[in-house]
């Protein structure tokens, strides 16, 4: 599988075994909030596409490629950096002994890239302006057994939710800005999301 990193500060970040374990002692151990820990939290957590085999040309090796669908060259997924240790980070912010301070200084940056990860899917022809990926891969917004988590890519989804409880606990008139923001975004995942902000919450009544 090859991988094609998006152009973003975050991806310069060295993803290894000891990147792992670099960012799961920060996040045991600080005992306060800082740029250099939120870029390494969003690091960990940035959108990229990962190119396999073409399954259409699998099953049909001999027939002629027409047009230029991708689905023809190429099987593309979206991945976080930490690929399949999104939960794993999740579990280590929630762990933290500055978990609300975590929370509270996220929920803009990860609007971004989730929009930027949606963008990515759209590019590779899984998402448009009425379809995503977030109906399958993460079939409810709140904590749920039908999440089943086979994708690390919804680690977004699940930080972003728990970001802006955390926001509206302290600050309504944040939290609505951010749900102003998502209404404002194209893509179903940013409708879910405002829904299950209105559905959760008496901003709107």
């Amino acid at each position: 599988t090859t991988e094609i990193y998006t152009l973003s500060l975050h991806d310069a970040l060295p993803i290894s075994s000891q990147h792992y374990y670099r960012l799961s002692q920060r996040l045991s151990t600080a005992d306060r909030w800082s740029l250099s820990l939120k870029n390494e939290i969003l690091g960990a957590l940035a959108p990229r596409i990962a190119l396999g085999p073409s399954i259409y040309r699998r099953f049909y090796p001999d027939q002629p490629i027409e047009g230029d669908s991708v689905s023809h060259f190429a099987e593309a997924e979206v991945v976080i950096a930490w690929r399949d240790h999104g939960a794993f980070l999740l579990e280590n912010v929630h762990r933290s002994s500055i978990r609300d301070a975590i929370l509270l200084g996220l929920p803009d940056d990860l609007t971004s890239v989730l929009k930027q990860a949606m963008e990515l899917f759209e590019l590779v022809e899984k998402a448009t302006a009425l379809d995503d990926p977030s109906y399958i891969d993460q079939p409810s917004i709140s904590p749920h057994d039908q999440n089943a988590g086979h994708r690390d890519w919804t680690a977004l989804i699940e930080l972003l939710r728990d970001s802006w409880q955390a926001t509206l606990r302290v600050d309504r008139e944040a939290a609505r800005r951010i749900v102003e923001r998502w209404r404002m975004l194209p893509y179903p995942v940013f409708r879910r999301m405002s829904l299950f902000a209105m559905t959760e919450s008496d901003l709107y009544s």
